[in-house]
């Protein structure tokens, strides 16, 4: 199990690093994860989770609001930033829910 989660946050690390490349070479029309401080292998777990229920429209606003008072109180300039992105790409299902 423990391999398992492994590789699933590394996809996701992956997929997140993507989307940074993508952003640096203009092939987004955002800026959020451009910083130079930003590292891909800060996100964890609990960060992926979160964003595969933005994707797949599950997210809650009581989940959204737990995970960004933890990303908040754990002040890793990384995971703020991703979780200002997230925020940003939850509106769309949270929009839809409430």
């Amino acid at each position: 199990m423990e391999n398992l989660e492994k590789n699933l946050l590394t996809s996701f690390q992956q997929e997140i690093d993507q989307f940074r490349r993508e952003e640096i070479e203009g092939k987004r029309p955002t800026v959020h994860l451009m910083s130079e401080s930003f590292n891909v292998t800060e996100l964890t777990d609990y960060d992926r989770l979160i964003w595969e229920k933005i994707k797949n429209e599950t997210i809650t606003f009581e989940e959204f609001s737990k995970y960004r008072s933890e990303v908040t109180q754990d002040s890793n300039q990384s995971r703020l930033t991703f979780m200002a992105m997230a925020a940003n790409k939850a509106m769309v299902p949270l929009n839809k829910k409430y």
